[in-house]
């Protein structure tokens, strides 16, 4: 048996099970800030540093490739957690 309670082939069900296991937040565009607990809010206020670690949702594969291009700390990060490199043929169908 699966881990999750259904397949889950696509990025917006994933994050719904997330946000529905308390994990994660819902897609928030960058515009609209980042969500954090009042007292991170006052922190970074004040100057100060918080630890709240944000995660890119890629829309396909091309914009996961395109990102991890440009911001290779996409790239570090996924190493230094032990990551596998993006496989492109699952990239691409939504894996």
């Amino acid at each position: 048996m699966g881990l999750l309670p259904k397949e889950i082939d696509n990025v917006d069900d994933w994050a719904y099970y997330g946000w529905l296991r308390g994990w994660c937040s819902p897609p928030i565009a960058h515009e609209d800030g980042i969500p954090l607990t009042e007292e991170e809010e006052h922190e970074l206020h004040f100057g100060g540093d918080i630890d709240a670690e944000i995660i890119r949702i890629y829309r396909d594969a091309t914009e996961a490739q395109e990102v991890c291009e440009n911001s290779p700390i996409a790239v570090v990060e996924a190493i230094y957690r032990g990551w596998d490199e993006l496989d492109e043929p699952n990239i691409a169908r939504g894996r």
